[in-house]
């Protein structure tokens, strides 16, 4: 009989890091939509206009047509600070939450950090590594959670502009900019190289 075995993320040591995961994914998703949101009240009041337009584009993409879009709404200096704040902000979280949900492998290292490991998109590289906490992933939820506040509080306050444009909310603050993950790329060959030429 095959005897089955476990993966560092299918054991009880593993578990608190998937948790962590799950959570930073649908908290994502949550942001994304937020920012896609805010881009609807910038286009106009037909909802489904806006739809129709985020659908045919990237996070990134919105994040930048949403910039203009407040540019060109000849909104206050500080209407537009404060989306690019949020602009930058979710641009981090973005990249943090493609480290961990596109990874491959999460292998236990020590007992405050975990290594995952996904493929590279630098030329040369075949992997990107990550040593990762149970603390750093709550600074990643929690910075994710706090973008999207932030953006919802954007588009809310936009969405009242829009209906009659007065008792206008004040403007959100601002928080600690998000901390990008860091990452090791690989190349598979030279790494083995170098391992085996020290044997």
């Amino acid at each position: 009989m095959e005897e089955h075995f476990a993966d560092f993320h299918e054991t009880e040591d593993g578990m608190p890091f998937m948790w962590m995961l799950g959570r930073i994914v649908l908290d994502f998703n949550y942001a994304e939509h937020q920012m896609k949101a805010l881009l609807w009240r910038y286009i106009g009041t037909n909802l489904e206009l806006g739809h129709s337009v985020t659908a045919q584009l990237g996070s990134s993409s919105v994040a930048a047509v949403l910039l203009e879009s407040v540019a060109k709404a000849e909104e206050a200096k500080e209407v537009l600070a404060i989306t690019e704040f949020a602009a930058r902000a979710f641009d981090v979280c973005r990249e943090n939450r493609n480290i961990v949900a596109h990874s491959l492998r999460v292998d236990a290292t020590e007992e405050a950090a975990t290594l995952w490991t996904r493929a590279s998109r630098k030329v040369g590289s075949q992997q990107s590594v990550s040593l990762i906490s149970l603390s750093d992933l709550d600074n990643v939820s929690h910075d994710i959670a706090k973008t999207a506040s932030l953006l919802f509080a954007l588009g809310l306050r936009r969405h009242v502009f829009n209906r009659d444009g007065e008792d206008i909310a004040d403007l959100p603050a601002k928080f600690k900019m998000p901390v990008r993950l860091k990452s090791r790329h690989i190349n598979l060959k030279e790494e083995f190289l170098a391992i085996t030429q020290k044997v």
